[in-house]
């Protein structure tokens, strides 16, 4: 998923200044990597101790005592099993958010044709290798 995720970020970013203005190229370049970022910690932030809350709950009796030597840290099997049921809840938690997001982006108005247009045209101009 992550590998799927690293080159969906560079389409993103090739989609956006595909169909920005000339003008605007550095303005859309720069939005969508600014976003990122923040979003990125974010993420971190909300689902990292979430993560460390669903392993510690699903080892046998959290970290207190789990351990094959009484030493309070889980070991072996036991917390790499926790560790994996605790990263498909995350990572379901997020299907769910993106399918949240894609049907709120699919309900955003399109562009009127007018506006369209000199877009278009200004990317064709720039597919179309100049004439020698």
């Amino acid at each position: 998923m992550g590998a799927g995720f690293g080159m969906l970020i560079g389409r993103l970013l090739q989609f956006g200044q595909e169909h920005a203005p000339p003008g605007r190229l550095g303005v859309t370049t720069t939005a969508i990597r600014l976003l990122q970022t923040p979003g990125g910690a974010l993420g971190v932030s909300l689902f990292g101790p979430l993560l460390s809350r669903l392993t510690e709950g699903r080892t046998a009796g959290g970290t207190t005592g789990s351990g094959a030597d009484g030493d309070g840290v889980a070991h072996g099997t036991e917390a790499g099993l926790g560790l994996i049921q605790g990263t498909d809840v995350i990572l379901f938690s997020l299907a769910g958010l993106l399918v949240l997001a894609t049907a709120l982006a699919v309900r955003l108005p399109a562009a009127p044709s007018a506006v369209g247009a000199p877009v278009a045209a200004a990317v064709t101009a720039r597919r179309t290798p100049p004439a020698r």
